[in-house]
Order: C-alpha cells, then sequence, then structure tokens
C-alpha cells in the first residue's frame, strides 16, 4: 500500500456518518489527507477526526473551493510525497471491507503505466470474484468518488481543469486523457457504495408516472449546464457518441429538475444563467 495515498473533501459534513465511511479505507491507504471546504468553526469535527491514525492530516479551507482545485493541491501534496497513485473520495462515500482490499490488491499487483484513472463501479453487483481478480474494461469517465489517480499522467495533463469548480471536473478529465491517448478503466467487480443526489418520488400532474427521481439544488443545476456545454464543445469531435448520450442525460437532467424538485423557476433562472455565463465565458466559482 506504500505507493497509494488518500484524500477526502467535506463539505457541510455529518461527522458521525463521515467518521464511519472513512474508516472503510482509511487502513487500505498509506496517508490519508481531508481537506474540510466547510466555512466557519470546525471544532467539533476537529475533535473527533483526533481518534484517526496519527499519520493522517487535515486542511481546513477559508471558504469552499469546490473540488478541482483541492483535488489538485491534494495531488501535489502527494507527488511531493512520493505517491505513485492518490485514492480520490467523496465524504459521502465508502466501501466494503473485501472490496477496498481487493482493490488495493489490484493497484498493489502493478497497474498498467498508460491508465490515467481507474474507478469502481456504482451498481450493484452480484459477483465480487476471488480474491486479488479484478474485471477491468476501459470506459469513457469514471467519477471522482473511489477512483484512483495516476500521478504521474496527472502531471502530464496538468491536473484537472479549476475553471468547472463543481460538475464535470472528473469527466473532462477523463475526456482530457483519452485525448491524449492514455486510458480510462472501470473495475467492474469493485464497487462503491456512492449518493449521487437527492431522490424524490414524483410524478406528472402529481400523480402519472410516479417513480423515484434525481433532483438537485438551483445552484448545482447552474454549474451543470455552464460546464457541461464547454464540455461538449471541447469534445465533440473527438466522442460524438459519448456527447450524444450525454445531451441526453443533460436533457433528462433538466425535465426532472424542472418538473419534480418544486423550484421550476429558481431552476429555470439558473440553468439560463448557467448558459449565458458558458456563452459569456464566466467560469470558475458561482458569483
Amino acid at each position: 500500500m506504500s505507493n497509494v495515498a488518500g484524500v477526502v473533501i467535506l463539505y457541510f459534513p455529518d461527522v458521525d456518518q463521515v467518521l464511519k465511511n472513512i474508516s472503510t479505507y482509511i487502513n487500505d491507504v498509506s496517508e490519508l489527507l481531508i481537506i474540510n471546504n466547510t466555512p466557519g468553526n470546525d471544532t467539533d469535527l476537529r475533535d473527533k477526526l483526533a481518534g484517526l491514525k496519527n499519520n493522517d492530516l487535515y486542511w481546513k479551507n477559508a471558504e469552499n473551493e469546490g473540488i478541482a482545485k483541492p483535488l489538485n493541491a491534494a495531488a501535489t501534496w502527494a507527488l511531493e510525497r512520493g505517491y505513485q497513485w492518490l485514492l480520490t473520495m467523496d465524504q459521502d462515500s465508502c466501501f466494503k471491507p473485501d472490496e477496498i482490499r481487493r482493490y488495493m490488491e489490484w493497484v498493489r499487483h502493478g497497474v498498467p503505466g498508460d491508465i490515467a484513472i481507474a474507478g469502481p463501479s456504482y451498481e450493484a453487483i452480484t459477483e465480487t470474484g476471488e480474491a486479488g481478480t479484478v474485471r477491468i474494461s476501459s470506459v469513457n469517465k469514471v467519477i471522482t468518488s473511489g477512483s484512483i489517480i495516476n500521478l504521474q499522467i496527472w502531471e502530464k495533463l496538468k491536473g484537472f481543469d479549476e475553471r468547472f469548480f463543481i460538475d464535470e471536473v472528473d469527466h473532462e478529465y477523463c475526456y482530457h486523457a483519452i485525448q491524449e491517448r492514455f486510458k480510462v478503466v472501470c473495475l467492474q467487480n469493485i464497487h462503491l457504495t456512492h449518493k449521487m443526489g437527492n431522490l424524490v418520488t414524483r410524478g406528472y400532474f402529481g400523480k402519472f408516472a410516479k417513480r423515484p427521481r434525481m433532483v438537485h439544488s438551483p445552484l448545482r443545476i447552474y454549474y451543470m449546464v455552464r460546464n457541461y456545454l464547454l464540455v461538449r464543445k471541447k469534445y465533440r469531435q473527438l466522442m460524438p457518441g459519448e456527447i450524444h448520450a450525454r445531451n441526453k442525460e443533460i436533457k433528462v437532467i433538466l425535465k426532472n429538475n424542472l418538473l419534480f424538485s418544486g423550484q421550476f423557476v429558481q431552476t429555470l433562472k439558473m440553468a439560463v444563467k448557467g448558459y449565458l455565463d458558458y456563452r459569456k465565458g464566466v467560469f470558475g466559482k458561482y458569483s
């Protein structure tokens, strides 16, 4: 495990739940860097983190710096400490003990040098395979949480694009890696438990086609729209099939959030604002 460090980025965390999540992987990385993006007092969190391993580090940002900038800072930290791989985690993600063990065994046994980033499956799986065996497949993208980053390739790619702040940070990084002829892979029989968003059970006019639907805050819709439009512009010629599928995906996201979030006007305003800021070239943190 000596060549793997870890980072988890926090934002208004449920402290007790975060500690439970961290406990599922902290012993499988050599060092864990905890970056807190939450403004304000963090005494309770600091007190409870004191019970973790002595060699784990805690950084407190004065304000929310999003995802891309802390990831780049963590990768720089890991490189300076001589690590080859960085495990990147969200606060609401966790592993089962056998999953993280086989994951890190796969890393320690030697990952091909042309793999820029590898991520676990986020869907329920029915098979786990034998100890030490992992099935991988090439994919166009993985999400940040639960993935491992090849730090030498991260350097060549010049890191994550900080213009995105949040949303599309991971997808853009994967597309950039593929553009530079590196590989992105999914570990099909390693599973990460991860919360993707807020599920609400809603239907048209309150009752038709009623089922669970994913909704987000209007601010998240702003970032999703603005950042995806830039990603589409950059990579539609490189991977037209992927972008075609993503176009459908973003339309479903907009439909669900406009119709089922209960915030139609706010969501519409922020979607339009995201489009206008994309056209103006306004990126970074929303202000």
